[in-house]
């Protein structure tokens, strides 16, 4: 966190003599770099969930490394990138609403 009044003034370009117009630009007192605090709060929920996702891909690898069914294969791609997509679109859901 950086804190610290800072403020800059100068005059607008044109302007000269009596009553010109001068403008002072304040930066914040403090300013927090941006975080993922809302992500910090569910960070237990997602690592489950990344866990989750690393069991699908090691059951594909293992289904590819058998040569299994291409139906098979097909059904645990399919379930990994439902997992993918649905961890990203939490991620995406809290980003806009906080940032």
């Amino acid at each position: 966190m950086i804190c610290g009044a800072n403020h800059q003034q100068f005059q607008l370009p044109g302007a000269t003599g009596i009553g010109t117009k001068r403008v002072v630009r304040y930066s914040p007192l403090c300013y927090a770099p941006p975080s993922m605090s809302h992500a910090a709060k569910n960070k237990e929920k997602l690592i489950v969930r990344a866990r989750r996702i690393r069991g699908q891909v090691e059951a594909l690898e293992r289904a590819l490394t058998e040569e299994q069914d291409c139906g098979d294969i097909l059904r645990l791609i399919t379930s990994a990138r439902g997992a993918m997509n649905s961890l990203m679109v939490e991620l995406l859901e809290d980003q806009i609403r906080f940032h």
